[in-house]
């Protein structure tokens, strides 16, 4: 980001300011799956991550190496790192591994969510809003 700084009526410097952070703090609830069409589990699944756009930000030179993308995970008691997934097309979330668990989670642009865990095979459908 440019910006010009006057000194004094005479003097200004145009000088380039490191750009704001634009991060997107995501809220998502996820009723709880039914397992083999049995019975239904109650209760909801909360979950909560960000995306920093400036994760995804081109290198300054060429030969940079790539940035590592990084986001942290809370989904019930659970506590993870995941990687920050951001598309063009809108759709945002992450992949995480953990422990031997694949987490998977795909927000569409209108907040529908889907939150895979594998193994066990788990699937929750729910929604996701940034709130901050």
């Amino acid at each position: 980001m440019k910006r010009s700084i006057c000194l004094g009526l005479p003097i200004c410097v145009s000088v380039t300011l490191p750009a704001q952070a634009e991060v997107e703090h995501m809220s998502c609830a996820f009723p709880a799956p039914c397992i083999g069409g049995g019975d239904c589990a109650s209760g909801t699944l909360n979950l909560t991550f960000s995306i920093d756009h400036l994760q995804f930000t081109p290198p300054v030179l060429r030969r940079d190496p790539p940035k590592r993308k990084v986001t942290d995970v809370i989904a019930g008691d659970l506590h993870f790192r995941a990687e920050p997934i951001l598309m063009d097309s809108g759709l945002r979330g992450f992949w995480g591994y953990v422990e031997g668990i694949d987490h998977l989670l795909t927000v569409k642009p209108d907040g529908v969510a889907i939150y895979t865990v594998t193994p066990p095979g788990t699937l929750y459908s729910g929604n996701c809003e940034v709130t901050r």
